[in-house]
């Protein structure tokens, strides 16, 4: 049983690779439109325009739609103006396509478990999307004073217009993941990605290290909050870590 089970595991996960990437391909790359059905037009710039507005992104996510049984992604944006908060953004609709793939599946629920599994790597190839393929993804962390009395998180956003924006994030201590810095002996080389953010604010990311990151988060979006444990210092902090589009970051913590 358990041959098979890896079996399928491992058969699943380049699915979601597949679709994630056709995803990145059909958003990046549109085919020309003029000769497609009106109704196939319709679809992808559905898909398209879920890169709109990419500048105000301040993070991504996936969920599994229950009725094509398939990985979607959603981002949460900016707000205009001068109001707090985000809005979140999805494609909105199944693809017909999917929908009848969905019928076709006997277990829905060992499916549905399965493809929750498989997020981190959805997510993976979505930030890649977002940093433009450019092989290379950052991270960045804010410690959060007084972390026990809070209930959200602003963070300012310095547009390139100049206009500043604010983001709040809800927050309670039970969406604190805990992560254990390794000891300081390791070189800066060799160091893990929560001892360089935690150091620096800020770290680029390989492809497996950003896969490393998205599994440890575990709340199906690219941001969250972690309880680091340092053995060093013999004490816990808070940090809000996020990846970053770019390591030119315009985010920072509001005072």
């Amino acid at each position: 049983m358990s041959e098979i089970s890896s079996s399928n595991t491992l058969f699943l996960e380049e699915v979601v690779r597949a679709a994630a990437r056709e995803l990145v391909q059909k958003a990046f790359n549109p085919p020309p439109m003029k000769n497609q059905p009106r109704s196939n037009i319709v679809g992808q710039q559905r898909t398209y325009s879920f890169w709109d507005d990419i500048e105000n992104i301040f993070a991504l996510g996936a969920y599994v739609c229950n009725k094509c049984l398939a990985i979607e992604p959603f981002k949460i944006c900016l707000v205009e103006g001068n109001k707090k908060g985000s809005r979140i953004e999805s494609l909105g609709s199944c693809n017909p396509g999917l929908l009848n793939n969905a019928k076709g599946i006997n277990n829905i629920n060992e499916h549905i478990r399965g493809l929750h599994h498989q997020i981190p790597v959805f997510l993976q190839q979505l930030v890649n999307a977002w940093s433009e393929n450019k092989g290379e993804s950052y991270l960045i962390a804010f410690q959060i004073p007084d972390a026990a009395n809070k209930r959200s998180i602003e963070l300012t956003f310095k547009a390139g217009s100049g206009v500043n924006k604010t983001i709040a994030v809800p927050y309670s201590e039970d969406k604190c993941r805990h992560l254990v810095l390794l000891p300081r002996t390791i070189t800066e080389q060799d160091q893990h990605w929560a001892n360089r953010v935690v150091s620096h604010a800020q770290t680029p990311l390989s492809d497996d290290e950003l896969l490393d990151f998205l599994v440890n988060l575990n709340n199906n979006t690219t941001f969250g909050f972690f309880k680091i444990i340092s053995k060093d210092e013999l004490c816990n902090q808070v940090y809000l870590v996020a990846i970053t589009k770019s390591s030119q970051s315009c985010l920072s913590l509001t005072s």
